[in-house]
């Protein structure tokens, strides 16, 4: 579980690190909020997955499936890689990491 907690970790840093280059290259406000939420709620699950709590697992796994169906659904309207493609490959990985290890604690 350390080694997804720390993965979960990293993503909510990346998640939070767009939100703000979002901000500073095109000036969206949308974007400064919704990574940051969505990053200091992924540094939540991270930091309950340290502590063996198994809702940081669930948190984390919706806050990654959320954002890989927004992104998705960014890139496909868009078809620009950066950012939509690359969050979306990311959260999709995310997504398959956090599930097999939800099968493998089972």
């Amino acid at each position: 579980m350390k080694k997804t907690a720390i993965f979960v970790l990293i993503y909510g840093v990346l998640v939070c690190a767009g939100g703000l280059i979002g901000h500073y290259k095109s000036g969206s406000a949308p974007s400064l909020i919704s990574g940051i939420v969505f990053g200091a709620l992924l540094l939540i699950a991270a930091f309950a997955m340290f502590k063996n709590k198994r809702w940081g697992q669930w948190l984390a796994i919706i806050l990654a499936f959320a954002l890989d169906a927004f992104f998705t659904w960014r890139f496909a309207k868009s078809l620009k890689f950066m950012p939509g493609g690359l969050m979306s490959l990311i959260s999709l990985a995310m997504v398959i990491t956090l599930a097999l290890r939800f099968n493998k604690k089972r």
